[in-house]
């Protein structure tokens, strides 16, 4: 009886497991997770953002002078869902992003190839090699001059994203930078 006990649970978890995986996807089974829905390029810019792919966000940089902000995502990523739902469906969080950033977003679980000038990498390798993203969301910041700020790890609550937002596009990351030139520092400042 012990021995049946034991192979009935042998063989019960392993598929309780598989079942679970599937249905935690939210895709019908035998979908290729690879495949990941293309950011959409055009959007109202009062009602979305207008998420760009990173090759157009780098040339876009080049005209536009302003942060970059990048989501890299990923089709699976439930975190990355509720993001979607709460943070970016804000008008706020909307109208910041596509007023002062080029927003960029990359599916860090998509092997669609990326072409960077001439330099072909997937997104996923991208993601991962180029970025060091170890979980999703994580949100990368990139200067007007094409210098990467840092990273904003994990899931954000729309205030908490728009603080951020706020300390990019004021360059309070950067400390060397002085607004008001005409007024010198007054000792000990």
């Amino acid at each position: 009886m012990k021995l049946f006990k034991r192979t009935i649970f042998l063989i019960l978890i392993p598929a309780l497991i598989s079942f679970g995986l599937q249905a935690s996807d939210n895709k019908p089974p035998g979908t290729d997770s690879s495949k990941t829905e293309k950011p959409k390029i055009q959007a109202n810019a009062k009602s979305e953002i207008a998420w760009l792919t990173y090759p157009e966000g780098l040339t876009k940089i080049k005209t536009e002078k302003k942060h970059i902000f990048i989501d890299f995502t990923a089709s699976w990523c439930g975190w990355c869902k509720r993001m979607e739902k709460e943070a970016f469906s804000d008008p706020t969080v909307i109208e910041t992003i596509n007023d002062h950033f080029i927003p960029v977003k990359v599916w860090g679980d998509s092997n669609d190839m990326l072409d960077i000038d001439g330099y072909k990498i997937s997104q996923k390798n991208l993601t991962h090699a180029q970025f060091g993203v170890r979980g999703f969301p994580t949100f990368w910041f990139i200067s007007p001059e094409g210098i990467r700020i840092g990273p904003l790890p994990g899931y954000q609550t729309t205030d908490r994203l728009i603080e951020a937002l706020n300390w990019v596009k004021e360059y309070k990351y950067d400390t060397t930078r002085v607004e008001n030139k005409s007024q010198p520092k007054k000792s000990g400042e």
